[in-house]
């Protein structure tokens, strides 16, 4: 196709989109949602492809089927539209881009099964984050200035990444045509943000057997830090392979990667429908008396197995979660267990963990090398990007509790946000500080600098000695050495310990200061 052939065809869908856009006669759907986004200072609008399939079903068709060139005609159409709205703000922004969602039928796919049939279109894949790279400008158009000619020259720069999809010199230019060196103009160019994401199909919906597979996303602009590692994600974009260049000649085999234009997070428990029977039977069961709910909820789990009536309870509890308590002194005892299951093979280990996978609407199964591979266990990579070795962020649970094991230094004073509201009110049962011992009479505050002062004297104490309990004596001691140029008193260090007390980070006992 010649060049005038493509921008007059370029123009006549760019003219179908916006009459798509301009829908003021119809609902005024997109008339206010464009007018959201411009309040919005936005540059992304958010569109339905149902909505397009309604009002012009042969534009959704080949959307889905030549994603490019329809995007950049849907792109040049929503400025076009947004300059007759607000020609001022169209001004200021250099392009707009569009996002889709809505039902994408065989298009709707997992990472494993993309194949090359799918190249070149608008495709919804879904999955975990496992990697996300750093944040990074990538530049779009260079400016550049001559002191010797006084002229201004500009470039702009594209990749495979592009829409066009005509991949610029990647050479940034020091000198003119002349041999003149030149100076950038930083203020002047144009930068976009980057980020590259790694997204595996989801641990249930792999095969048995089979390791979790992959595929590359590329966020520009306002889609980065959308998600982070661990999250289950939904992305639309384009789907496209970049050449394998080996010396002077390519390769057969591509690379494919998802240009992105929507994010979305998505939540593996949305799935869960009950139903009015299913409340009704729970009303029914709730009737009955408790002395014997136990053994029937566990005589209930896993019926076809046989026996393994203790078993069957343990798992029960694994299940249902106990209480957690937090004692009067700060300490937390939570309420969940672990189980190891260690028998004979054929007596029901694996049946019991499926009936459990299948129970459990968040469980996830993992086998040996699979479960690094969907990021639930610390294993040391390289950034294909850097060449850096880096641990990969694991998945963590909904209440920020950590899983997995994490490198944290065993002599940091915890700080748990979320167990501030149990412990005031924990502290506030216990009697005031004047019906205490008389110890903590003698002073009962501390200066900001000075409680700092002793906390790190005090961690460094335990790191050194090794130890999670010391002496109040030794306390006392060595902090006094530390800075004997201006030593606490025996108020201060108590006032300074109730603190830390108070702060769920030591306890007090006997005379002896354990770290928690």
């Amino acid at each position: 196709m010649e060049d005038g052939d493509f921008d007059q065809r370029l123009r006549d869908l760019q003219r179908e989109y916006l009459e798509f856009l301009d829908d003021e006669e119809d609902q005024g759907i997109y008339m206010e949602k464009v007018k959201q986004m411009i309040a919005d200072k936005s540059q992304r609008l958010l569109v339905s492809i149902n909505d397009l399939r309604r009002k012009n079903p042969e534009r959704a068709r080949t959307l889905l089927e030549n994603a490019f060139e329809e995007q950049i005609a849907f792109q040049k159409a929503l400025k076009e539209y947004v300059s007759s709205i607000d020609p001022t703000y169209a001004k200021e922004q250099e392009e707009f881009f569009v996002a889709f969602n809505g039902s994408f039928g065989n298009k709707h796919v997992t990472p494993r099964s993309l194949t090359s049939r799918y190249l070149g279109n608008l495709i919804c894949v879904e999955g975990i984050v496992t990697r996300v790279s750093l944040v990074r400008p990538k530049v779009v158009r260079s400016v550049h200035y001559c002191p010797a000619t006084k002229k201004v020259m500009e470039r702009k720069y594209t990749d495979l990444t592009s829409f066009e999809a005509f991949p610029t010199s990647a050479v940034y230019p020091t000198k003119d045509d002349e041999g003149n060196p030149l100076e950038t103009e930083y203020g002047l160019s144009r930068y976009k943000d980057h980020q590259t994401l790694t997204v595996q199909e989801m641990p249930e919906r792999a095969p048995a057997g089979q390791l979790p597979r992959s595929v590359d996303i590329i966020c520009d602009d306002d889609l980065v830090d959308k998600c982070k590692p661990g999250d289950r994600v939904q992305i639309v974009g384009n789907y496209r392979c970049l050449p394998n260049k080996q010396g002077s000649f390519t390769a057969g085999t591509f690379r494919t990667i998802l240009i992105a234009n929507n994010v979305t997070e998505i939540n593996k428990d949305m799935n869960m429908n009950i139903t009015l029977e299913d409340v009704k039977l729970c009303k029914r069961l709730a009737k009955r008396g408790t002395a014997d709910m136990f053994d029937l909820l566990s005589k209930s789990l896993a019926p076809s197995i046989h026996g393994h009536d203790y078993i069957k309870k343990a798992i029960l509890c694994l299940l249902l979660g106990g209480m957690e308590k937090v004692l009067p002194n700060g300490t937390r005892l939570r309420g969940d267990i672990n189980i190891l299951l260690i028998g004979d093979p054929s007596v029901a280990k694996s049946q019991l963990l499926r009936y459990v996978l299948q129970t459990a609407p968040r469980a996830i199964t993992t086998t040996g090398r699979g479960s690094s591979g969907v990021g639930l266990t610390a294993a040391v990579t390289t950034d294909p990007e850097t060449g850096d070795r880096r641990l990969p962020a694991a998945p963590r649970a909904k209440k920020s509790r950590k899983t997995g094991a994490e490198g944290e230094d065993p002599y940091a004073f915890s700080s748990d946000e979320e167990a501030e509201p149990v412990l005031r009110a924990a502290h506030s049962s216990q009697p005031e500080p004047s019906q205490r011992t008389t110890r903590s009479s003698q002073k009962t505050t501390i200066e900001g600098n000075r409680l700092t002062q002793f906390k790190s004297a005090l961690q460094q104490l335990f790191r050194e000695e090794r130890a999670n309990s010391l002496p109040l004596s030794r306390v006392t001691s060595y902090v006094n050495d530390k800075y004997s140029h201006e030593t606490f008193s025996d108020g201060e260090v108590n006032a300074a310990l109730q603190q830390m007390t108070h702060d769920n980070q030591v306890m007090m006992a006997d005379d002896i200061v354990f770290l928690i």
